[in-house]
C-alpha cells in the first residue's frame, strides 16, 4: 500500500479536491459575442462556445493546476510542482508513452491525465454498486490506477518494499492479499503474475475504492 507519507495524507483535502478536478481538457461554455434581433424584434445575445486551456505545468509551477495534476498523479496536493511532482509525471509518460517524455505538462500529457476516469466519478467513491459496473479492464485502464502503481511500485509486479512488508505491484500487505483472495495464486503478490495481483487489487477497490492507497 502507499507508504506512511502518502497516508498521512489528509483526506478532507483529496475529497475537497474531487469535485474541483473534474474539468476536462476543453471545457464548452459560452461567451456573448453579438447580438441578433429575433422575429419577435427583440434583442437577443449571439452565444458561441469558449475552450479553456490547461497551462504547460513544469518545476517552479504552483496554483490549482499543479494540484489537479498531483491529484491524479496520487501524489501529495501541495500546488507546488517540485521533485515528487516531476518524478511522477516522468514515471507517468514513461509507462505510457507520451512524448516528450520529460516531466513537463503539455497538451499531450493533459489528454492521458483528463481521460474520463469511471474509477474515480462520485459514485464510485460513494457507492459499491456503481464500482462493480467498473470492470476490470477499465480499471486497469484508469489513469489514477497506472499513476498510483506507478507510485507505489514503479510498475514492477516482483517489488518488495524495505522490510517485506508490501508487496508486488500495488504493494499490498499479507492482510490485503489474503483478505481478497490472493492466496489462491501465490503466498505473496509478488510471487503472483501482474494480472493475477491486478485481480486482488480490483477486489480491494471494489470494497474500499482507492482508500487502500490514501485516495
Amino acid at each position: 500500500m502507499a507508504s506512511s507519507f502518502f497516508r498521512a495524507r489528509s483526506l478532507l483535502g483529496a475529497a475537497t479536491l474531487s469535485c474541483a478536478l473534474a474539468l476536462s481538457l476543453t471545457v464548452p461554455g459560452f461567451a456573448t459575442a453579438a447580438a441578433v434581433q429575433g422575429s419577435t424584434g427583440v434583442i437577443a445575445p449571439l452565444l458561441v462556445p469558449t475552450v479553456v486551456v490547461l497551462p504547460v505545468l513544469a518545476a517552479g509551477s504552483t496554483g490549482s493546476y499543479v494540484m489537479r495534476a498531483q491529484y491524479i498523479l496520487g501524489v501529495p496536493t501541495t500546488g507546488y510542482f517540485g521533485s515528487i511532482t516531476k518524478a511522477a509525471v516522468l514515471r507517468f509518460q514513461k509507462a505510457l508513452k507520451i512524448a516528450p517524455t520529460d516531466g513537463i505538462i503539455r497538451t499531450t500529457t493533459w489528454l492521458v491525465l483528463n481521460r474520463s476516469d469511471p474509477t474515480r466519478t462520485t459514485l464510485a467513491k460513494t457507492t459499491s454498486a456503481a464500482r462493480k459496473a467498473v470492470t476490470l479492464k477499465v480499471w486497469q485502464a484508469s489513469p489514477h490506477g497506472i499513476a498510483i502503481s506507478l507510485r507505489e511500485s514503479s510498475g514492477r509486479c516482483t517489488a518488495v518494499s524495505r522490510g517485506g512488508g508490501y508487496r508486488g505491484k500495488w504493494q499490498m500487505s499479507a492482510s490485503f492479499w489474503k483478505g481478497y483472495g490472493g492466496l489462491v495464486f501465490a503466498a505473496t503478490a509478488d510471487k503472483a503474475t501482474c494480472a493475477q495481483q491486478d485481480l486482488v487489487a480490483y477486489r480491494g477497490w471494489i470494497r474500499s475504492w482507492w482508500w487502500p492507497w490514501s485516495g
